[in-house]
């Protein structure tokens, strides 16, 4: 015999249905590897910082808007280590700075060709590695592979996750927070419109919630002593108790993270970054996604990919010290992405539209630091990669998004065969 979630959880609704989606608060950190996907989805300017391109005749980049008034407004290519990066320090101070403390923790991968120019469809391809929009991203993947049984193996803080055949293991927070509304019994949740109210609001007393567990506890112990929990029914017991387990531990220890996710109502790029830290130094998920939502798609005033850059580096500084600080840089793994670059060329309008190819930073965890992998030539059009050491090879294909992603499973350790059949990973990205 089945249990279906109704035979199980019948008036339960209060309790058991939120300990799947809820993260625990418990003390101390969880071991293991993390891993942070960072997007800057809209589509950055490459020549504006990871991929210098200065000297070409065919590329417009940020020497265009330099202020011919101002000696210190000047674009150069400055190297950190093995890292070539395009700075100015008046413009994008932070880009010199990040890069001069973390340059040894960086790797960028040049000339990721993703094989269209619609938002959605390279939006798909680099955070999923395909083209279908039911398949599981990066992060969701990794927090399969890298711990399940964490309260939300994986946390959605920016909105722009594809969860897939994994949706169970994801959580996401929202405009109206609804994991802080979970955890926190006198937050002011939003009432049902009356004449969708079919029921009396109930909130239990100490002795109700006891009565009530007792209850829950023996339904479940009958069914397995019944006979009837086995198989796929035994699981969903046992998945029910754990669930249950996970929602008390949170609730009895939950209070600062209440606090953490009341920072993320107006989802700003810092306040992500903190609860990221957050979340990976309590244990409550394994893998994360911060959306920097800043406007990268600069069809008009590509200049604006300045303040972007400068902000996104500065965030950066922000999560690698924390990180650092914590004693996390080390089993965290951080991938900086964009789903697209722009024209070499500005349009009319002082903007650049799509352009297909782009770069990924890779930085912390086990990656390697202070090294290049991929390529572009002059038009930036990407060059020919040797997939087992990242090199560029004029006789080989151009790096694939697919191939990319699956390198960076392979690098956690997170078998990749199961997602990517037949698809060859980028190597060299370890250390």
């Amino acid at each position: 015999m089945t249990i279906t979630r109704r035979d199980l959880l019948l008036g339960t609704a209060g309790l058991a249905g939120i300990g799947a989606l809820l993260p625990r608060a418990l003390a101390g950190s969880a071991s293991g590897t993390n891993l942070i996907v960072v997007t800057a989805l809209g589509g950055w300017d490459t020549s504006y910082a990871l991929d210098p391109k200065l000297s070409s005749r065919d590329v417009e980049g940020p020497e265009l808007d330099e202020d011919s008034a101002n000696a210190d407004d000047r674009e150069a290519i400055t190297t950190f280590g093995g890292l070539d990066v395009v700075t100015n320090e008046v413009k994008r101070p932070a880009v010199s700075e990040f890069f001069a403390r973390w340059h040894t923790r960086a790797s960028l991968v040049r000339g990721v060709w993703v094989g269209s120019v619609a938002h959605e469809e390279c939006r798909l391809r680099i955070l999923t590695g395909s083209t279908s929009d039911t398949r599981p991203d990066l992060g969701a993947i990794a927090a399969d592979g890298l711990g399940r049984d964490a309260p939300v193996p994986y946390m959605d803080l920016g909105g722009a996750a594809y969860t897939g055949d994994l949706a169970a293991i994801s959580g996401r927070t929202g405009q109206r927070n609804q994991l802080r509304m979970l955890l926190d019994r006198h937050a002011a949740a939003q009432r049902p419109p009356p004449d969708r109210l079919r029921y009396p609001l109930y909130t239990p007393q100490p002795a109700d919630r006891a009565a009530i567990d007792a209850w829950l506890d023996a339904r479940a112990n009958a069914w397995r002593a019944r006979g009837a929990a086995v198989g796929h029914g035994a699981r969903r017991v046992d998945d029910w108790f754990t669930a249950r387990a996970k929602a008390f531990a949170l609730q009895s220890g939950g209070s600062a993270f209440v606090q953490a996710l009341s920072a993320t109502d107006t989802r700003t790029l810092t306040s992500q970054v903190d609860l990221s830290l957050e979340v990976l130094q309590s244990g409550l998920s394994r893998a994360v996604l911060i959306d920097s939502g800043g406007a990268w798609d600069t069809h008009q005033d590509n200049v604006d990919q300045h303040t972007l850059h400068d902000d996104l580096f500065r965030a950066l500084e922000r999560l690698l010290t924390g990180l650092d600080d914590a004693a996390l840089l080390d089993d965290t793994a951080v991938v900086v992405l964009s789903e697209m670059s722009r024209t070499p060329r500005r349009n009319d309008k002082r903007g650049k539209d799509h352009w297909p190819v782009t770069t990924s930073m890779l930085l912390g965890g086990p990656f390697a630091g202070d090294r290049v992998l991929g390529g572009t030539n002059d038009r930036m059009d990407a060059v020919g990669v040797d997939l087992s050491t990242g090199a560029p090879d004029p006789s080989a294909d151009p790096l694939r998004y697919d191939s990319l992603a699956a390198g960076i499973l392979a690098a956690l350790d997170v078998d990749p065969g199961d997602w990517f059949a037949g698809v060859t990973p980028l190597g060299g990205l370890r250390a």
